[in-house]
């Protein structure tokens, strides 16, 4: 992540927030802002208020289907999905890498490759979140910088996943 240009008071607040982080140890949840939906639907009207869920998961752990979706709904390659399953439940991001799929008459799909592999506690009827598709994170070790001129600057934060 990497602010846009400003004046330093803005920097040193935003420095502050990164160091309230303090390191791996704090955890935020991001979304991408320039994926917050799918790309087919890229503001969420066809999706409306579907109650997503993973229909059947692959013997791979690295692939699934999804029930739950509008007739016709489509996922392309780069689209996220955001998973929730396990005790207590924690979401995870999932990003789509293999092929495109669409949902049939029913609001089901085939099978589709996701990355990372999927927890295994990620199973039939965990709940899926294509709306601002989010994940809990950590800042990198060493990840944290800032830029400067003499009037303005940016500052910047590498991010990993958080998997627990």
């Amino acid at each position: 992540i990497e602010t846009t240009r400003q004046a330093f008071d803005g920097l040193a607040r935003q420095q502050a927030l990164i160091d309230g982080l303090r390191g791996a140890i704090g955890r935020i949840r991001v979304y991408d802002p320039t994926r917050q939906y799918p790309a087919a639907d890229p503001a969420g009207a066809i999706l409306g208020a579907a109650a997503v869920k993973v229909r059947t998961r692959g013997a791979d752990n690295r692939s699934l289907s999804l029930k739950g979706l509008p007739a016709g709904y489509g996922l392309t390659e780069g689209d996220y999905l955001e998973i929730t399953a396990g005790v207590p439940p924690r979401a995870e991001l999932f990003r789509i890498v293999a092929a495109s799929a669409a949902a049939d008459g029913s609001g089901n799909t085939a099978e589709f490759e996701v990355r990372p592999h999927l927890r295994d506690d990620i199973a039939a009827n965990a709940t899926v979140n294509l709306r601002r598709p989010a994940a809990e994170m950590t800042a990198e070790r060493d990840g944290t910088g800032s830029e400067a001129t003499r009037l303005t600057g940016s500052v910047t934060l590498r991010l990993r996943q958080y998997l627990g």
